[in-house]
């Protein structure tokens, strides 16, 4: 829909001079003028020209917003990968530090124990859940700010195709007016 809404945008201004441009060319003498079919000849090449530069540039943001996208999506698996190993770590130390304490006679022992035991994985897991969260925050700036320069390098090519066809738009129809010699 936004592609529409943009080339209808693009369009309409061409056909809206073209008419105008259409109702001056037929005042203008046969002699000194260009004939009407070269100057839209002429206007079609710089459309032409204008749309392909659009349509590379707009592959080359794609291309662009991609790579960002599986950059990203790589670093948000890679950030649970660790989160897990590491989560999954400290269980088993916890487990393992209950494990032995569970025969131990000595009640005040065995307490001090199993809340050592908690603490050291509640400490860990809160690490790890922490260092979680940084890489993922990380990697979506990343992605941000190649978004952003993807989209930058998006406008600037587009708006110097539209320039460029606005030129050679001026250029055609500059060829097409009397000489006043």
């Amino acid at each position: 829909m936004f592609k529409k809404l943009i080339s209808a945008a693009i369009i309409a201004p061409m056909f809206a001079g073209a008419v105008a441009f259409a109702q001056t060319s037929t005042t203008t003498p046969a002699t000194t003028a260009r004939p009407a079919s070269t100057v839209r000849q002429c206007v079609v090449g710089s459309v032409q020209t204008r749309n392909a530069a659009i349509k590379s540039a707009q592959a080359a943001f794609s291309g662009a917003r991609q790579t960002a996208v599986q950059t990203r999506n790589a670093a948000f698996k890679a950030a649970m990968e660790a989160r897990t190993s590491a989560i999954q770590a400290a269980t088993q130390t916890r487990t393992d530090a209950l494990k032995t304490v569970a025969s131990s006679t000595d009640k005040t022992a065995r307490n001090a124990a199993i809340k050592a035991a908690r603490t050291a994985f509640q400490g860990t897991a809160k690490n790890t859940q922490t260092a979680y969260w940084s890489a993922r925050k990380a990697a979506q700036t990343a992605f941000n700010d190649a978004n952003t320069a993807a989209r930058k390098a998006f406008s600037d090519a587009r708006t110097a195709a539209q320039t460029a066809y606005q030129s050679s738009v001026k250029a055609c129809r500059q060829q097409t007016a009397p000489s006043n010699q």
